[in-house]
């Protein structure tokens, strides 16, 4: 029992010096070495925890985006599901884009095509939402395309904005592609004007506080 719960600090340990590291050094630049002699520890406990290097990546990433939503939801001011849905997306990537270091590491782990079944599983978690709320009539089929195409091109466009091929505003960014999802979804024009029209002035009065290396929260600015 007693080496059963060193083993779970130990796990735990490791995971919160791999956010320290891969935020302030990035993800390519950190090695297991790198991660074993911060901590002291035998290098051979990093693949008996986790795997890879990448596992390790995937974590960090599925728990901040995890964390993120439920801070975007709870500061996001609507009843409006779908609205709010895409505000916090808005806000994820905002907050991506606009810190250096944590756009460093979404860039690193999206050319390693690490982060793709991660947000794939979130994506499907708020399209979900956007069907739900707007009571749409689509299959679980028709709905697995749209998670495909989708997620392929928002990570794509995020990423080629991220490292300057895409030179329009952020805010014209989101417009065009969340038009493309909602119109994937096969909502009408009107209502998806109206859903981004809400969402980016929504996100507009939100701002992030970073309160750890992966940790955010989000508060209400004055109009």
């Amino acid at each position: 029992m007693a080496s059963y719960s060193v083993g779970i600090q130990t796990k735990k340990r490791i995971f919160e010096k791999c956010k320290e590291l891969f935020y302030e050094n990035g993800f390519d630049d950190t090695s297991f070495q790198d991660i074993s002699e911060a901590l002291n520890i035998n290098k051979g406990l990093l693949p008996y925890h986790f795997g890879t290097k990448n596992n390790i990546a995937r974590e960090i990433l599925d728990e901040f985006i995890n964390n993120q939503r439920n801070a975007a939801l709870e500061a996001i001011d609507t009843d409006d599901q779908s609205v709010a849905t895409i505000t916090s997306l808005m806000l994820f990537y905002t907050l991506i884009l606009e810190d250096e270091k944590l756009k460093r590491f979404w860039v690193e782990i999206a050319v390693a095509n690490v982060n793709a079944d991660i947000e794939f599983w979130n994506k499907e978690v708020f399209l979900h939402s956007i069907v739900e709320a707007d009571k749409i009539d689509i299959s679980e089929e028709e709905l697995f395309t749209i998670y495909c195409i989708e997620n392929g091109m928002e990570i794509e466009v995020m990423k080629n904005f991220a490292i300057g091929l895409i030179t329009e505003p952020l805010t014209k960014v989101f417009r065009k592609q969340y038009t493309a999802t909602l119109f994937l979804l096969g909502l009408s024009n009107e209502r998806i004007n109206d859903i981004l029209t809400q969402s980016g002035k929504l996100a507009s009065n939100i701002r992030a506080k970073r309160i750890g290396y992966f940790e955010v929260e989000y508060e209400m600015i004055n109009n």
